[in-house]
């Protein structure tokens, strides 16, 4: 009797790490710790700038839609192709000045002309090379050494899906995610 009871409380444990950690079992998921304050989140790559009280703000680095990642210790790579609606989004979402909705105005339509972007982010000095068209990233990963690779499998999986939040979409700062058990 002992036996089954230690057998089914180990199980159920595990379910609930495995329900509250499903980005250490699944790389895309809705919440990854990519290394030095970068996180992957409702699909947009972002740098935290606070941690409080189980809550992570965070700044929106690569906007939504972000199809596919991968990182080493030196850089992250970003396959994005840009949610239509994300730029007045972000516009509505925080108080800006007319240079910053110029800026986002301006980013927007170059990542509407480019449609499929890809991002580089040096991890070190947080320099972000994007976006970019797929033949200036196969320069660049080149040139960077990049040893990191995308799988394509991700970019097909998750094409064509909205974004998993539509609250936060194409947000451009001031983001927060509360994390749970074994964040």
């Amino acid at each position: 009797m002992k036996r089954k009871f230690f057998i089914f409380t180990l199980i159920f444990i595990f379910s609930i790490l495995m329900v509250s950690c499903d980005y250490i079992f699944n790389i895309h998921g809705d919440y990854v710790e990519l290394g030095n304050d970068y996180v992957f989140c409702n699909r947009v790559i972002g740098k935290v700038y606070s941690r409080e009280n189980g809550m992570v703000f965070f700044n929106d680095i690569v906007p939504q839609q972000v199809l596919n990642h991968s990182q080493d210790d030196n850089y992250i790579v970003v396959y994005q192709v840009p949610y239509p609606d994300g730029m007045q989004a972000a516009i509505d979402s925080v108080r800006m000045s007319q240079h910053e909705i110029d800026s986002i105005h301006s980013l927007y339509q170059k990542m509407m002309d480019i449609v499929d972007c890809y991002w580089i982010i040096r991890i070190k000095d947080n320099k972000v090379w994007g976006p970019l068209d797929y033949k200036t990233y196969r320069r660049m990963h080149d040139e960077l050494k990049i040893e990191e690779e995308l799988d394509k499998s991700y970019e097909n999986k998750y094409a064509g899906e909205k974004p998993t939040n539509q609250e936060n979409r194409g947000r451009f700062s001031g983001k927060s995610v509360k994390i749970g058990v074994g964040s």
